[in-house]
């Protein structure tokens, strides 16, 4: 319910200084179909939490719409307005980065077809998380053979590590979520024992499970 409720203050802050923002905006002399972005504020830097950044833009281009080179960038930012015409004040939220990984978005001013102004908006990753979502460190598989998963959850690439004596298993199905291991058949007086590592890419993380 805090999250909730913190996420509605901070959503409700964004378009209040947008709609503040844009209830003047002071007429600027700009030659032909130019556009100026006040305090140069073409590239902005962000941490992993996000924020948000108020723009003054002074232009005579006419009607105006803000657009990202790749459409998905919407999940990440959003503009309020995202269009408008001349000059005008607008306001960008930059969300939360879940991913260790940063990320990059140019937002582009276009008007009759063509871009007129770029903003770039970076923003680094969050520190590096992997966890095996399993009770033990330890799991029982049936000398009969089978396939089984196990579930992961990570903010980067990780991999699975199995030692080459380790014939009798083998990886599966591989996503961000999960790994399927498949267990090959072997006699029933004879055991099998070896330890994965679960790996995240890059680090130094990493998690065993023995099998």
């Amino acid at each position: 319910m805090k999250n909730i409720f913190n996420n509605t203050l901070l959503f409700t802050a964004f378009v209040a200084v947008s709609l503040f923002s844009s209830v003047s905006c002071e007429k600027s002399h700009t030659d032909g179909d130019s556009v100026v972005i006040a305090d140069d504020l073409y590239e902005i830097d962000y941490t992993d939490k996000g924020g948000i950044q108020a723009f003054v833009m002074y232009s005579d281009i006419g009607k105006w719409e803000l657009m990202p080179t790749y459409e998905e960038d919407w999940e990440w930012i959003d503009a309020y307005p995202k269009s408008g015409t001349d000059d005008a004040r607008f306001s960008v939220k930059v969300s939360e980065n879940m991913s260790a990984y940063p990320r990059t978005c140019d937002l582009h001013v276009v008007a009759g077809g063509k871009v007129r102004a770029t903003i770039t908006f970076n923003q680094t990753g969050g520190a590096p998380e992997m966890k095996v979502l399993y009770s033990s460190d330890t799991k029982v598989v049936s000398s009969l053979g089978e396939s089984f998963k196990i579930k992961v959850k990570a903010n980067i690439d990780w991999k699975v590590d199995i030692p080459a004596d380790a014939s009798w298993l083998t990886l599966a199905e591989h996503t961000d979520d999960y790994q399927i291991f498949t267990v090959a058949p072997s006699d029933i007086n004879e055991e099998h024992i070896t330890t994965v590592t679960f790996v995240a890419v890059g680090t130094s993380i990493s998690q065993a499970l023995t099998i």
